[in-house]
C-alpha cells in the first residue's frame, strides 16, 4: 500500500470515530457542511473540517481579544475557540442551544470556531459553484472561493485555510504592546 493511500485510509478512520460523515468522492460532486454566522449563511469545505462539537465548558481566557471567546478541553489537547461572527464583523455570536464549534487542524494545530448554527452536509454539482459573487459582503470576500445559489439564496464557500492564514487571528491579546514593555 503507498503511503497517501494509508493516509486517506486513516482519515477515513478517523472520520468515523468522531461522528463526521465521510462523504462518497462523486464525480461532479463537492461537499461542504451548510452553517450560519450571524445573519449570513456560509457553506465550509467537509475535507477543512474534522469534528463539529456543541459549545459547551468554555473557559475564558483573561485579556484577550473578544473574538477569542476561550478554551475548551478537546480530547486532551487545549482547543482555543474563535468566535468567527465576532472576528469579523465585531459582534459577538449570540449564545444559544444551536451553537456549534467546528474543529479545524492545520499544520500540526487544532483551532475551534464558533459559528451560530450548523444546518447539515450538502452535496452539490461542482457545476453549479459560481465565481465570487458581487454581492457578497466585502468583509468576507479574501476568505471566499466560490459562492452556491441555494433556496434562492448566494451562500459563500467559506475557505478557513484562508482565515487560519489571517495575521490578525493570532494578535489574541488586547494589550499587547503594555506587555511587550513590561517584559523587557
Amino acid at each position: 500500500m503507498e503511503p497517501f493511500d494509508l493516509l486517506l485510509q486513516l482519515q477515513q478512520t478517523a472520520r468515523l470515530r468522531v461522528g463526521l460523515p465521510t462523504p462518497k468522492v462523486t464525480k461532479g460532486y463537492w461537499t461542504g457542511i451548510g452553517v450560519r454566522m450571524g445573519k449570513e449563511h456560509l457553506l465550509v469545505p467537509i475535507e477543512e473540517i474534522l469534528e463539529i462539537l456543541p459549545l459547551r465548558d468554555l473557559r475564558s481566557i483573561p485579556f484577550s481579544k473578544t473574538w477569542l471567546q476561550g478554551i475548551i478541553n478537546y480530547r486532551g489537547n487545549i482547543l482555543p475557540i474563535t468566535d468567527l461572527f465576532c472576528f469579523f464583523e465585531g459582534e459577538k455570536t449570540a449564545r444559544d442551544k444551536n451553537n456549534r464549534v467546528l474543529v479545524i487542524g492545520s499544520g500540526g494545530e487544532l483551532f475551534g470556531l464558533l459559528v451560530s448554527k450548523v444546518f447539515g452536509m450538502f452535496r452539490l454539482p461542482i457545476k453549479e459553484k459560481r465565481a465570487l459573487d458581487q454581492d457578497i459582503d466585502k468583509t468576507y470576500a479574501p476568505y471566499v472561493q466560490g459562492t452556491y445559489r441555494l433556496k434562492n439564496k448566494i451562500w459563500p464557500v467559506l475557505s478557513v485555510e484562508r482565515v487560519l492564514k489571517e495575521p490578525k487571528l493570532y494578535q489574541v491579546g488586547k494589550h499587547t504592546n503594555y506587555l511587550m514593555k513590561v517584559t523587557r
